[in-house]
């Protein structure tokens, strides 16, 4: 089966409880470490005003009887540390899989590398903007 969307995503606003709900989920297998500039980073476009809304996953696994996360470590751990939060929000996917391969196999899909625009495409798009 591998994974399967349980309900349509939806969009919330950002709030401490739901920060902390996947600061303290279970982390997918091998899930990397937190990276202290990646949360530098994070933090430097929040108060730019230039962070989109990110989208934080959850997959609940049949075999295992865990939910894990999926996505949303570095921006849930960002926003959780904060004394007030802004008007953020995020966009809560959960998932239903039947194995933990499947698990890893759905977590593989966020911020993968082919799904990622090259610098080269971001590049041109710039590029195309001046006559």
């Amino acid at each position: 089966m591998s994974w399967k969307l349980l309900d349509k995503p939806k969009t919330l606003k950002a709030t401490k409880a739901l920060a902390k709900q996947f600061v303290d989920m279970t982390p997918a297998p091998h899930d990397r470490p937190l990276s202290e500039r990646r949360l530098m980073v994070y933090e430097k476009l929040l108060n730019a005003d230039q962070f989109r809304p990110v989208t934080w996953a959850s997959a609940l696994c049949t075999e295992t009887g865990d939910l894990y996360r999926v996505n949303g470590k570095h921006t849930s751990v960002m926003l959780s540390g904060l004394d007030k939060l802004p008007d953020f929000f995020v966009v809560v996917e959960e998932y239903e899989c039947d194995t933990l391969e499947d698990v890893a196999k759905l977590y593989a899909t966020f911020d993968s590398q082919m799904q990622s625009r090259t610098a080269k495409d971001i590049y041109n798009s710039f590029a195309a903007t001046v006559p």
